[in-house]
């Protein structure tokens, strides 16, 4: 008996030692990816916006920023921050995001997330910015912010249709996971894993992450795993 409990407190150590290796990877990647998002989305939207609207002295300082942005971030967020300051709608909302993204590069990560958190609390604008934003602030706030917290900022608007839904289900997985709740985040690792609407790194990441919890794919695998010990 003795010998099992020493085995059964090594496993739970070496599954605790995976599951730390993995969050160092993936929660990185998962934080770039919104940054990667930030751009992709702000420049698509954000060129449509400045079409719809004939913009033509705000797409040029729009543009100058741009240009600004490598050689000094801080500058270029000043300048975002005051083209979003001019417009409103989505044209408001993408100098937001650069804004953000900026300050971000700049090292300014609570000024970024404050203007995350302005464009994920906007009305009359696109979701998908909206969504951007509010996924965003809550994966660079991960590790100051409550289970709770989370999951209320996360709230998106048409959860269910939103781009990011599947992004959403694997940062809240995570932290239940950090916040001790196993059995949830098991729940919607176990989703993820068995979604076929996910996309492919999402579901291999949850995959992963169940591997090195120790956990089956399938819940009725493992209920069945839990009745077989009972028994």
């Amino acid at each position: 008996m003795q010998s099992d409990g020493f085995i059964r407190e090594v496993d739970e150590e070496l599954q605790r030692e995976r599951v730390a290796r993995l969050w160092q990877r993936y929660g990185t990647i998962v934080v770039g990816v919104a940054v990667i998002v930030i751009a992709a989305t702000a420049g698509k939207v954000g060129w449509e916006a400045w079409q719809d609207r004939q913009l033509t002295r705000q797409a040029a300082a729009f543009a100058a920023a741009e240009t600004v942005f490598r050689a000094d971030p801080r500058d270029a967020a000043i300048q975002f921050a005051a083209l979003a300051d001019e417009l409103d709608g989505n044209a408001a909302a993408v100098a937001r995001l650069r804004e953000a993204q900026a300050r971000l590069a700049a090292g300014e990560e609570d000024a970024a997330v404050g203007s995350l958190d302005e464009v994920g609390g906007a009305d009359g604008i696109d979701a998908i910015l909206r969504d951007v934003a509010a996924m965003a602030a809550a994966q660079h706030r991960f590790d100051a912010t409550s289970l709770a917290e989370l999951r209320a900022s996360l709230d998106l608007q048409g959860a269910d249709e939103s781009a990011f839904r599947h992004s959403t289900r694997e940062l809240l997985a995570l932290a239940a996971l950090d916040a001790g709740d196993r059995e949830q985040s098991l729940k919607l690792l176990r989703e993820l894993a068995n979604d076929g609407m996910a996309p492919e790194p999402i579901r291999q990441r949850a995959g992963e992450l169940l591997a090195a919890l120790g956990a089956p794919l399938d819940d009725s695998t493992a209920a069945s795993s839990v009745s077989d010990e009972a028994s």
